[in-house]
């Protein structure tokens, strides 16, 4: 069978999404509320966003790492894709909830629940368009 266009589409753009968020946690990683706040952050900010509990920055690579290896299986048409980018939802589902409980989208406000949210949608799309290539035996 023919790989449909999609599926090359929806592996390469995640991939190149999941390496960005990627990108973005080892940017992450060490931070210190003076480094939050010389990037423009206020106090508050940067003690909530430097005390994020390490479980949720467990989920942020565990979010990219899955995000990445999910993308990798479906431009193989591997239907591991599935439980692997089900992985990297729940991984960022943990970063947001961490966010949460910290009060960052409190005292960050609507930039970074966008961020988040758009985070988790792009994770979802990626998760139903595994399911949907298994259902249809693209992903073999």
């Amino acid at each position: 069978m023919k790989r449909p266009t999609w599926v090359g589409i929806a592996g390469i753009t995640g991939l190149m999404w999941n390496a960005l968020v990627l990108f973005q946690f080892i940017g992450s990683v060490g931070r210190t509320e003076a480094d939050f706040v010389s990037q423009g952050s206020t106090a508050a900010q940067a003690a909530a966003l430097a005390s994020v509990p390490v479980w949720a920055e467990a989920g942020f690579a565990l979010g990219a790492l899955a995000g990445i290896a999910g993308c990798i299986l479906i431009a193989r048409r591997s239907r591991a894709a599935v439980p692997v980018l089900v992985l990297s939802l729940a991984g960022y589902a943990l970063l947001c909830l961490g966010n949460l409980v910290r009060g960052v989208y409190a005292l960050t406000g609507a930039g970074h629940i966008t961020v988040s949210v758009v985070l988790l949608a792009i994770a979802a799309g990626l998760v139903a368009a595994a399911i949907h290539g298994t259902r249809r035996h693209i992903l073999t």
